[in-house]
């Protein structure tokens, strides 16, 4: 699903749980920096309003870097970012920028204003200034407003810039907000997640760049998740390069960038937390211009063999791309494709959704059927490093028609050997679907003999008094318990949880209050329920890596040696059994010891 559906035009508390794990907690600072985009690494999570492009440049104020905006088609068009999550409503805040024009045709000076946009509770809109300042043509210019007040009725909260009366291009660099901050200031103090369910499946979540700039975000990140979907940034929309393509003279050969997605990646390749690529091939969010010959908006569809180049050559590239610019980054899984099927279990429409409606699909269009799966998990096959598994991934999953669907397609793939799991995305609700619905879905997706993996849960409840949150709270136990139950028992190979997002305030439903932490970084009843599952004698304890079963820091054949003799006799130790259950599957056996012999062997390079 899609992080950004809420953004509209920017195409964008309850108690703490004391833990045994607790380490010293950070205090956010009463005034706090609650925005900072300094675009070193990219674009920094902003999205585009209205026809322009942005671009990073090496031309900044400070730094190594800044954000180049080109190809405006009005005054008001360029980058914005809805920051609704910290920038509330009746509250005083210094807000600053810095901006530069050095186009050699424009005007000596230009006056630039730092925006805001606002929506009160009936949806209307309202653009406002913070700052305007004449910037003289060659030069940085701060723009700030040391105490710009938020209007009281504003539901919702997104800066950009704009210019008068001309479409100049321009350059943005180091972007900030200091203000009040009601922040957790214990956000390391939960139990964290990831030591909750250790011994039977590791704990993820989704972010965007914006939502893990505050370190608050980073902080919690990094004490509950092992992993970190990107949630957009991979997306076809944001690394197809299409002046690229264009440029490149070869109608096959897509170019890809990694600006929107540089500094995720580049924050998870140093906190050693690892990736799910989110998603190749997807019927959404990716450019109809992809699917038209010479990558022109207004070209003719491509055939059927050119598109198959054009898949291949996207994956290669993207794929080398990364591992080029991050070689230490552990990419865990790729969503290859993602919502092939409607709720009946039939395919989409075949059309371009400009066209056709939002739920067409242009793969089906250019292909006729259903053939550009098995090719996408081909290609992803052939090019994916060592150790990367690969995923089919669907919402509405246990929707009987489309559960079935999933089902079949994923054995044949299987039977070629290119998929490794499902991805049940898991958009719940509080009143869809019942958990006995959901566990059939287990199930039944468990029976494939592949990796199940819940992709990006959420709970959605229309009641957010006191009363709704608990009873939140109990839904979230249910379905979290019967995961576990699948996992336990055999049913269904779970190996990875994913929660689709931070807090609620950052949330793409964040008016129904999804995930477990509310918008301030406090743990939710939500949150007490499903820790609460698991006996604290269960909990994994962190220290021996998976492998390195006696603790040197190296993963040889000495611990080969005391894992098969451990099998033979027992484990004096309880932390070197669970290294030595490589696979996770709550179970350290023969499976375990062969996949140990595989990574010394070179043919696997991670657990």
């Amino acid at each position: 699903m899609n992080l950004s559906k809420r953004l509209l035009s920017c195409v964008l508390s309850a108690g703490i749980v004391a833990s045994a794990f607790a380490v010293a907690t950070p205090v956010y600072a009463e005034d706090a920096l609650l925005i900072s985009s300094t675009f070193e690494g990219g674009t920094d999570g902003w999205s585009t309003m209205g026809t322009t492009t942005i671009s990073p440049s090496t031309l900044s104020h400070s730094g190594n870097g800044s954000l180049y905006v080109s190809g405006r088609a009005a005054s008001w068009a360029g980058p914005c970012n809805i920051r609704t999550d910290v920038l509330k409503a009746g509250n005083t805040y210094n807000l600053s920028s810095y901006v530069m024009y050095n186009d050699a045709s424009a005007a000596d000076t230009q006056p630039i204003s730092f925006m805001l946009k606002y929506t009160d509770s009936t949806n209307k809109a309202f653009y406002v200034p913070i700052a305007t300042v004449t910037v003289n043509k060659g030069e940085w210019t701060k723009i700030e407003n040391t105490a710009y007040k938020i209007p009281a009725e504003a539901t919702s909260a997104m800066i950009y810039w704009e210019t008068t009366g001309t479409m100049i291009n321009y350059y943005v660099d180091d972007v900030t907000a200091y203000g009040p901050s009601t922040f957790n200031p214990n956000v390391t103090a939960a139990t964290p997640l990831k030591n909750v369910f250790g011994k039977y499946f590791d704990i993820g979540c989704a972010a965007t760049p914006s939502e893990v700039s505050l370190q608050v975000a980073k902080d919690l990140v990094k004490t509950h998740y092992n992993n970190l979907t990107i949630g957009n940034e991979l997306k076809p929309d944001y690394v197809l390069d299409k002046a690229a393509c264009q440029a490149s003279g070869n109608n096959v050969n897509p170019q890809v960038k990694l600006d929107s997605a540089r500094s995720l990646l580049k924050y998870c390749a140093e906190n050693n937390i690892e990736v799910r690529g989110h998603v190749l091939v997807w019927h959404s969010q990716t450019p109809s211009w992809f699917f038209k010959e010479n990558f022109s908006d207004t070209g003719a569809t491509v055939s059927k063999d050119v598109m198959n180049q054009r898949l291949e050559n996207y994956i290669k590239n993207l794929f080398a791309a990364i591992n080029a610019e991050f070689p230490t980054l552990k990419i865990y899984a790729w969503d290859v494709v993602n919502e092939c099927y409607l709720d009946g279990g039939n395919l989409r429409t075949a059309g371009f959704p400009e066209t056709a409606g939002k739920e067409a699909s242009a793969w089906n269009l250019v292909y006729g059927d259903d053939s550009y799966i098995d090719n996408a998990f081909t290609y992803a096959r052939k090019y994916a490093p060592a150790g990367v598994k690969l995923f089919y991934n669907d919402f509405n999953e246990y929707i009987q028609s489309k559960r079935n669907a999933i089902y079949t397609m994923a054995m044949r793939l299987k039977s070629k050997g290119i998929i490794d799991g499902i991805g049940m995305q898991s958009h719940l609700d509080m009143g869809f679907p019942d958990t006995n619905t959901y566990k059939a879905a287990l199930t039944k997706f468990g029976s494939t003999g592949l990796e199940v993996q819940v992709t990006e849960l959420d709970i959605t409840t229309s009641d957010t008094s006191a009363t709704g949150l608990a009873n939140q709270a109990t839904k979230y136990a249910a379905i979290m318990q019967s995961i576990l139950d699948a996992k336990k028992a055999g049913t269904a190979n779970i190996t990875n949880v994913v929660f689709w997002g931070i807090t609620d305030g950052t949330s793409w439903r964040a008016t129904r209050l999804p995930l477990l932490f509310d918008g301030n970084y406090y743990p939710k009843p939500a949150f007490d329920s499903v820790v609460k599952l698991v006996p604290t004698s269960d909990y994994y304890t962190p220290g021996y890596a998976l492998g390195d079963v006696n603790n040197d820091g190296k993963i040889n054949a000495l611990d080969l040696a005391l894992v098969k003799k451990g099998l033979l006799s027992e484990f004096t130790d309880p932390a070197a059994k669970v290294a030595a259950d490589v696979n996770k599957d709550g179970n350290t056996n023969a499976i375990d010891l062969a996949l140990l012999k595989k990574y010394l062997l070179g043919q696997i390079t991670s657990f």
